[in-house]
């Protein structure tokens, strides 16, 4: 990894599977069959985090956790497991299909997921391998609000939201609601997040094509859920 410039940090063409870190200060990244992490300041060497199977092969980073100690991983082998950061533990089967986007929960103890070959958003409390509810019938890059309050995911041309209530396993999902209408974006590939949102839900972040009109538009939502 090599500075660019002035507040640059050239992370390099690979690999592909790359996400913040929960703090801010570093990236956490899939390298052939380890998960490391690499400041992005002071000393920007990788550590390693964790080690993962070959029967992974190639793995694919999908989300981290909240407080950074779990991380979500589709397999090879048409499944999507979590795994806590710790050079003890092994890969825990979640999902026994092929999933395309999913994310954690903030607590680390749910997933939301779209899988390849179904059509909608499912809900999946990670201990309760098995147990799925469908929260909505169509859409695909679900992501989960840091707060853990909403879920927000995208249909061909609209953003929509979908409010949790309560805690831990007793979750409550709303009906999906219509936030504002998008455009889809282009050369997208499985596994890519082109939707995210603010911690409070204030600010939905889209990434829309740039043959749109209405590109690079960045749409604020002044009635947050709270």
């Amino acid at each position: 990894m090599e500075t660019s410039g002035p507040g640059h940090v050239n992370l390099g063409s690979g690999p592909f599977w790359r996400f913040w870190s929960p703090d801010g200060s570093g990236v956490i990244e899939s390298r052939g069959f380890e998960i490391v992490r690499r400041s992005l300041i002071g000393d920007q060497n990788a550590r390693r985090l964790a080690a993962l199977p070959e029967s992974l092969a190639p793995p694919e980073l999908l989300d981290i956790s909240a407080d950074g100690r779990r991380i979500l991983i589709r397999s090879s082998r048409d499944s999507m497991v979590s795994m806590t950061l710790n050079e003890d533990q092994r890969p825990e089967p979640v999902v026994e299909e092929q999933v395309d986007q999913a994310a954690l929960s903030p607590d680390g103890a749910w997933t939301v997921y779209h899988p390849n070959n179904e059509p909608g958003i499912y809900v999946q409390p990670l201990a309760s391998r098995g147990l799925r509810r469908q929260i909505a019938t169509s859409g695909r890059s679900p992501v989960w609000r840091r707060d853990g309050k909403e879920i927000v995911y995208v249909t061909e041309s609209q953003i929509w939201s979908v409010r949790v209530d309560g805690a831990g396993t007793q979750l409550r999902f709303a009906a999906p609601e219509a936030l504002f209408s998008v455009s889809g974006p282009l050369g997208l590939t499985s596994g890519s997040r082109p939707l995210a949102v603010s911690r409070d839900g204030s600010k939905i972040f889209y990434l829309q094509s740039t043959e749109e009109p209405d590109s690079g538009v960045i749409n604020v939502r002044t009635d947050a859920i709270r």
